[in-house]
């Protein structure tokens, strides 16, 4: 896991520092912990964030505004933020769909949805299906947490497939990108790539999704 937080989080920060939060009603949606939430306020951010259970770190009560809400449902008015944001949320949501429409509702007219999720065709998972023999089969447990209970995938999503469900939605189509391609190992991670070439980008990390509610 420190591999992960050395380097995969340092260069989605660096993502995120595309993106401008400055004074902007910013919601994440799954925050868990509220590191990144935390991190969301110190890039100027109005920020709440939301989650099926408080399991915030001590060190991140005071830091931003936290709503515990409904599994697919956000309890808050329609038009209510500039920004929505989840990192690997929507892989644990029983209907995405409903999921995905829900960020659409709380956006203004004009607002942006930022998505994260594992990429099903990722590297690390073509060579432990080579290795094992095996496919995954969701729903996929992962581990579990005393709050929040089991951690589990009940689905993961290709590029294809995660745009297939932007496109069905209200949003009505999404950007898609594919970013950072390595190993978590310690004889590789140092050599990951951030944005990899067109001819090795579908076995990236982890899928971005980024979708616009029309004004």
């Amino acid at each position: 896991m420190e591999i992960k937080i050395d380097y995969y989080e340092r260069d989605f920060y660096k993502f995120l520092d595309k993106i401008d939060f400055k004074n902007k009603m910013v919601l994440d949606v799954g925050c868990g912990g509220g590191d990144k939430t935390a991190n969301l306020v110190e890039r100027g951010g109005i920020v709440t964030g939301c989650d099926v259970a408080d399991v915030r770190k001590k060190e991140n009560n005071d830091k931003f505004n936290f709503k515990i809400i409904e599994k697919d449902k956000f309890s808050f008015p329609d038009n209510s933020f500039d920004i929505v944001i989840n990192f690997d949320v929507i892989e644990h949501v029983e209907d995405d769909l409903k999921f995905v429409n829900e960020m659409h509702r709380v956006l203004k007219p004009g607002g942006v949805a930022y998505v994260t999720t594992p990429n099903l065709v990722r590297f690390g998972r073509r060579v432990r299906a080579l290795v094992t023999g095996k496919a995954p089969e969701f729903p996929l447990l992962l581990g579990a947490d005393d709050v929040l209970g089991d951690c589990i995938h009940l689905r993961e999503y290709t590029k294809d497939t995660l745009g297939s469900l932007f496109d069905s939605s209200l949003f009505n189509g999404a950007q898609v990108l594919y970013f950072w391609l390595g190993l978590y190992h310690p004889l590789t991670v140092r050599y990951r790539i951030m944005y990899p070439p067109k001819i090795l980008d579908a076995f990236s990390q982890t899928l971005i999704v980024i979708a616009r509610k029309h004004t």
